[in-house]
């Protein structure tokens, strides 16, 4: 084999050996960009899922209530559901709809013309009405038909921050007499907002260890902690934004002041103040007009991010 074959066949073996190198590197780079993106979206999906499970809880106990019982009491029911709501955030309404003979779904007739067991506040009010809202018309036939939960696309608040719809089945109870034979054709349909401060009791935040895990948010309440040794404050929410628990915030209800006081806000580490300044300054104007409280006052480094 002459020289200039021999250096031919080195360069041809070169460049096969280079091409073979680019485009195993090019498929690490793929497979590790690939698991990367998986991860995030099964991480995201965990804590969706947490989230929506904290909810469906407290849907399923409502349905519960109307399942076990045998006449329609819709004051008892709304009852209930204030009780056990009064730790679940995020709940802008509640409503219970039956299926008619007819097949249609419409509130039941004996409870008068407006089943909601839990109104919307404003202008959300008209979004609870479930029987006029079309975008939760398909998820309400899934829970009614097909006895399983069902979540609706996003709906616009007036805030101006997403909502959606929840439908969970009312089981029907077999010594629950006739009339909840009738609720197994039902569904409760709760209106949840993707943004809330919540409270240390809430579902989300109640089994700590699940949280840290699914949220990566270590969560401790600080109230029998010392003045000195409080880390974040004697009473601390942790405000969920999405599908993240993105900050925790110290508040305190001056009621003879008529003044929420908004000790300290503690964003999460990935989190920058200015990407959840308007949701929060959304959700510290409701929790004040919740509270029938006029003012809020905010550390000064948020006054102008909140706008309060």
């Amino acid at each position: 084999m002459s020289a200039s074959t021999l250096q031919r066949a080195t360069v041809v073996i070169l460049a096969v050996a280079s091409v073979i190198a680019a485009l195993g590197t090019a498929l690490v780079l793929r497979h590790d960009l690939h698991s990367g993106r998986s991860a995030r979206v099964d991480d995201a999906r965990q804590r969706i899922s947490a989230a929506l499970h904290a909810r469906t809880y407290y849907l399923e106990d409502v349905a519960d209530m109307v399942g076990v019982h045998d006449d329609a009491d819709a004051k008892e029911f709304s009852r209930y559901a204030h009780v056990r709501g009064r730790d679940a955030a995020g709940i802008v309404g509640v409503q219970w709809l039956r299926r008619s003979p007819s097949g249609r779904l419409q509130p039941p007739a004996e409870t008068g013309p407006n089943p909601v067991l839990v109104a919307g506040r404003g202008a959300d009010a008209e979004l609870v009405d479930v029987a006029a809202a079309s975008r939760a018309q398909s998820t309400v036939r899934a829970a009614s038909l097909r006895k399983r939960v069902a979540v609706s696309a996003p709906v616009e608040l007036t805030g101006g921050h997403s909502a959606f719809y929840l439908a969970v089945p009312v089981e029907a109870h077999r010594f629950s007499g006739d009339v909840s034979r009738l609720e197994s054709r039902s569904a409760i349909v709760g209106l949840i907002d993707a943004q809330a401060l919540v409270s240390p009791f809430d579902p989300i935040v109640w089994e700590r260890t699940r949280t840290e895990r699914l949220f990566d948010f270590r969560y401790r309440i600080e109230i029998y902690t010392p003045a000195e040794k409080r880390e974040f404050g004697y009473y601390c929410l942790p405000f969920v934004l999405g599908d993240k628990i993105v900050a925790r915030v110290d508040l305190k209800a001056d009621r003879a002041a008529g003044n929420l006081i908004v000790h300290s806000i503690h964003p999460e580490t990935s989190v920058a103040p200015d990407e959840i300044a308007p949701a929060l300054g959304d959700e510290l104007r409701l929790m004040a007009e919740w509270l029938n409280l006029g003012s809020i006052t905010a550390p000064k480094a948020w006054r102008k991010r909140l706008e309060v």
